[in-house]
């Protein structure tokens, strides 16, 4: 069985890998580099200096705790960690790819026909045949039409990982997680940060306890947030920028060194031969069913090109899935139990449905929510900002969504995301033992509140 995988991304790879130890002979086509932009351009390099950046500002908490700190930023130093940390994890899956015996094909593929890609590499073009074939081609920065986006101090979130210095002023365009992790970042390694969202709010996906709450942060650490704003045009003044915006209260003019345009992103449909077979696509993603396989029989599709999730591990699990079903196996893919995070600090994460949603489908729901502030661990690692929140169905107790926001956030998720998952109810959580001191107790605490008996908590 002859497995092709065009792109070699978190979706891509882990096909591969699979794809290898269930038989198949794998060829993957790369255009860039191997790890996609997870590895390179996002997740990993974001988080190493998001990593940096939290130690800064726990300045003053470590203060409390009678350590006597002085912390001196080089920005120089930081950017380098940051590449080394991407070319050690990057090299780490060359080698697991390597060890697999995959093919690695450093060139552009376009699908040529229902048995071939055409790969054009520096060397030339060759023609690489193929049984089964999965898109992996990831996605993209959107840029909106506004003009004045294409100066060179407008950037993406991948021209924010390329700073030579930490700009004086930075405008974010957006109010997603990739622009609220910038803003933090950033905020917190000196630059005066204002974020512009045309939507009511920011974080519109996440449950609206997270929203208030973050919005709130942000507005104490000193970043301007503007909803209902929209940006008009931006014009180069000097050696920065004038941005010309209505709406939210904010200015009708703003003056900043960088902007950062961090307004979605889109799938890589173009260019890749999906007219050739005549594979379907809607509102600009592959279209696919639930086994990941597109409208032609044995070609499937995975990752941001279906804009099903735009996470990594989405991807990587659609990757493992489509490889499993390519190799003549029948698994579902199934959405309900992802988790998102937010690497701010603190944290967010979620998985589930928000409580805002639940209320629209749902004849009732329970709520639990159980405060930071009232965990010893989060106590003792002064770390006191954040709840637990978990909704359930009324009637049978079924839990529909998670949403924590605080220390942690992100591995805490894990139990909520397994609890969904396995379809548990809340007695099943709060019965379950939870170690203590930890911040897992949250959780335990929360589903006991949801059933009107919380341990720790003033009787209402």
């Amino acid at each position: 069985m002859k497995l092709v995988i065009l792109g070699g991304g978190p979706g891509g790879y882990a096909a591969a890998i699979r794809g290898a130890q269930l038989g198949a002979e794998v060829t993957i086509i790369e255009e860039k580099k191997i790890g996609g932009v997870c590895l390179n351009t996002g997740c990993i390099p974001t988080k190493t200096l998001l990593r940096a950046a939290r130690w800064l500002h726990e300045q003053e908490k470590m203060e409390d705790y009678g350590i006597d700190v002085q912390m001196k930023l080089d920005f120089d130093q930081l950017m380098q960690r940051k590449n080394d940390v991407v070319e050690q994890l990057t090299s780490n899956v060359e080698m697991l790819l390597a060890a697999h015996q995959i093919r690695i094909i450093n060139g552009r593929g376009i699908v040529k026909n229902s048995q071939t890609v055409k790969v054009t590499t520096e060397e030339g073009v060759q023609d690489i045949s193929f049984d089964k074939l999965i898109l992996a081609t990831g996605s993209r920065p959107m840029m909106p039409p506004i003009p004045g986006l294409d100066l060179p101090q407008v950037v993406d979130s991948t021209g924010a990982l390329s700073f030579k210095e930490i700009p004086e002023r930075l405008t974010i365009l957006g109010g997603g997680v990739i622009a609220v992790e910038f803003a933090i970042l950033f905020e917190a390694l000196g630059s005066k940060v204002a974020m512009m969202e045309m939507l009511p709010t920011i974080l519109p996906r996440e449950d609206e306890l997270v929203q208030e709450a973050m919005t709130e942060i942000l507005k104490q650490r000193g970043i301007d947030v503007y909803t209902d704003a929209t940006l008009k045009k931006v014009e180069k003044v000097g050696d920065g920028l004038k941005l010309t915006a209505t709406g939210g209260g904010i200015p009708a003019f703003l003056e900043t060194k960088k902007l950062l345009v961090a307004t979605g992103r889109q799938p890589n449909v173009e260019g890749i031969g999906l007219e050739s077979l005549g594979i379907k696509v809607h509102n600009k993603a592959v279209e696919i069913n639930e086994y990941l396989e597109t409208n032609i029989a044995g070609i499937y599709a995975i990752g941001d090109l279906t804009a099903k999730m735009m996470l990594a591990h989405t991807a990587t699990h659609q990757g493992l899935l489509a490889a499993e079903n390519a190799m003549g196996q029948t698994n579902k893919m199934d959405y309900r139990s992802i988790p998102g995070g937010l690497y701010t600090f603190p944290e967010a994460a979620s998985v589930g449905i928000t409580e805002q949603e639940a209320r629209k489908t749902r004849d009732d729901i329970k709520v639990g929510l159980f405060p930071y502030e009232a965990l010893g661990k989060a106590l003792a690692d002064y770390e006191m900002e954040g709840f637990i929140k978990i909704i359930a169905e009324a009637e049978t107790n079924e839990i529909l969504g998670v949403h924590i926001l605080g220390d942690r956030a992100t591995d805490l998720i894990a139990e909520g995301a397994l609890a969904i998952g396995m379809e548990a109810c809340l007695e099943e959580v709060a019965h379950q033992v939870h170690g203590h001191p930890t911040f897992n107790e949250g959780m335990g605490e929360a589903a006991m509140a949801a059933l009107g008996l919380p341990l720790h908590l003033f009787p209402e």
